[in-house]
């Protein structure tokens, strides 16, 4: 049983640092997600053995491809339905979902501090373009020649 206490555990601690994932994602999400996954995986494992089911049965049973079970208790990344599949077969879905809060039981402000903040889009500096604009100076005869214009009332 301690293994399934163990599961929840990791999904409390995740609930915890969701305040701190949503400030600096790319600093805490890929080692908190590693730990997650080796967590899983050695959990799914563990729970298979005890069963004395081998890899194929136990995919088959789950509806999963082998494969994926061996990425699962591998701990790589897998498609989230694959994962709540297996770990339906295994009993270890309902204990994750019992940890999640009822957002219906949450009071508004609950909710409003439950969502993280969301930063202000980064403003740059709008650069002025050069606008051309037509010149009409009839005493430069060399833009004229260059130019090969003549405005309606030179003509």
């Amino acid at each position: 049983m301690s293994f399934i206490y163990g599961f929840i555990g990791i999904i409390r601690y995740n609930e915890r640092v969701v305040r701190e994932i949503a400030y600096c994602p790319h600093i805490y999400t890929d080692n908190i997600m590693k730990n997650i996954f080796k967590i899983i995986a050695s959990s799914t494992r563990f729970i298979r053995l005890q069963r004395n089911v081998d890899q194929e049965s136990a995919a088959n049973e789950a509806g999963v491809s082998l494969r994926t079970l061996q990425n699962i208790e591998a701990g790589k990344a897998v498609n989230s339905s694959s994962l709540f599949a297996y770990l339906s077969y295994l009993g270890l879905l309902d204990n994750m979902l019992a940890t999640l809060p009822d957002p219906a039981k949450l009071t508004p402000i609950e909710l409003l501090k439950s969502t993280p903040e969301r930063r202000a889009r980064a403003r740059g500096v709008i650069k002025k373009r050069a606008v051309s604009t037509p010149i009409r100076n009839t005493e430069n005869n060399l833009i004229k020649d260059k130019a090969g214009f003549q405005w309606g009332d030179e003509k």
